[in-house]
């Protein structure tokens, strides 16, 4: 819609038209603005916004709609607004479903202490919403009366960064922040629920802070290809209820270096794969079934260990790169499990890979570092000049020559597999450290 020409339209008059840019006179309406809804308009900051009444007794309402009539528009959503039809003001608890759908003039977003719920869709596709702020409660703190958002809620939101209105959000719907590509943090201490895909492609998100979160279940494709940058590590923190991880859960997210999962019982199909920088995965006494390809590509892992001798695994689940110049299975990976008639046992002699039993795992480690130093007091003269720790010529044997002589914050502790076995629980520092009250 170009302005319109100067040039006269009709010869035979006087009258020239009027030259205009379209896009300050063009209205966009998304939402519902149904005839019996009220509205608020406001007219210098180019908005109007529709309203329905939730509930007449406790004369609350919700936004329907918006007109914008002008580029780069901040919406104020009012704590409350009066009805048109009978001045009875009501208080504003939610957004509805669609409300805002499409309004890429939107840039800023400001809602009230009182909102309770973000329906389906409302912020979809305001593709240049970058700064929505939710007031906290006043009486409550650093609160929010804020509990719902839901399906597809902020989906395509892509210049959307912050979420600093999660802290009493306990249910986010399916897609609710799929495609939001400039989004870098989520903290969310109090959700209870997730649907699919919420999280979907948020390429930028970099911390994921669900600890104190009461989540038993990571759905289907929840995070699949978030924190895509394999320079950047993603700060993962799961809570402790976490119980099962849906299919594709994880998938192509590069940034994560290592998981703690307790008390998994379940890894869905492909919920790790293409997890290109994930190297460590501690698990749990009840961890039952790893399914199909759920770790394949994790090119960094090198070993698995596993406590339950009744798991389940799927088609390549572990021990298979899918790295540019190499796909295929890993030559040195090694299962380490309790017993030799474990499934972990039978995947391994299935897939040519190298199975240990962990009691063995002392031993091996004390046969490797017969002759390492380790009576050596931890005095900073003993292994090093100016109480600067490095690697020595007695750590020669155990280590490649490009990292000899370089500092480090402590004194080497071994094979990184007998660490894992400790921090499972297996073994106590003193089974694989001959000389180990010297040092302590």
């Amino acid at each position: 819609c170009t302005p319109l020409s100067n040039i006269p339209v009709f010869s035979n008059t006087i009258i020239a038209p009027a030259v205009a840019n379209a896009a300050d006179l063009s209205e966009f309406t998304s939402g519902s603005t149904n005839k019996n809804y009220f509205y608020l308009n406001n007219e210098e900051a180019g908005y109007t916004l529709w309203f329905s009444i939730k509930d007449p007794n406790a004369r609350t309402a919700v936004v329907t709609g918006c007109t914008t009539r002008k580029d780069s528009v901040c919406i104020d959503v009012p704590d409350t607004a009066a009805a048109n039809y009978n001045g009875i003001s009501y208080t504003i608890v939610g957004i509805g479903d669609n409300a805002f759908r499409d309004q890429d003039r939107i840039t800023n977003v400001k809602l009230q202490k009182h909102t309770e719920e973000i329906g389906s869709s409302a912020f979809a596709g305001c593709t240049n919403l970058s700064n929505f702020y939710v007031e906290p409660t006043k009486y409550r703190g650093n609160e929010y009366l804020l509990t719902k958002i839901s399906y597809k809620a902020f989906i395509d939101c892509q210049s959307l960064t912050c979420l600093s209105f999660m802290n009493n959000v306990t249910d986010v719907g399916e897609y609710a922040f799929y495609n939001c590509t400039a989004l870098t943090s989520l903290v969310a201490p109090s959700l209870t629920s997730m649907g699919n895909a919420a999280f979907s492609c948020c390429y930028s998100l970099s911390d994921i802070i669900l600890s104190d979160s009461s989540l038993t279940y990571i759905p289907d494709n929840a995070f699949q290809y978030s924190c895509s940058d394999r320079s950047i590590e993603c700060n993962l923190r799961l809570p402790s209820t976490i119980q099962s991880i849906g299919r594709c859960a994880f998938n192509n997210v590069n940034g994560i270096r290592k998981i703690y999962i307790p008390n998994v019982t379940s890894i869905g199909d492909s919920a790790f794969e293409d997890c290109h920088e994930l190297k460590t995965v501690l698990t749990g006494d009840n961890l039952y079934w790893i399914g199909s390809y759920a770790f394949s590509g994790c090119d960094p892992m090198r070993y698995f260990v596993c406590k339950n001798d009744y798991v389940s695994l799927g088609t390549n689940a572990l021990g298979y790169d899918n790295m540019r110049n190499y796909r295929g299975k890993k030559n040195t990976f090694t299962l380490w499990g309790t017993s030799n008639n474990s499934g972990l046992k039978r995947y391994a002699d299935n897939n040519g890979f190298t199975y240990r039993k962990v009691s063995e795992a002392a031993d091996l480690a004390s046969k490797r570092y017969v002759d390492y130093e380790w009576a050596q007091p931890n005095v900073g003269s003993f292994w090093g000049e100016n109480f600067k720790y490095y690697l020595n010529s007695a750590h020669r044997p155990y280590v490649s020559q490009d990292i000899t002589n370089k500092s480090f914050d402590g004194i080497c502790a071994g094979l990184a597999t007998v660490s894992a076995l400790t921090a499972n629980g297996y073994l106590q520092v003193s089974d694989f450290a001959p000389g180990y009250e010297k040092i302590s």
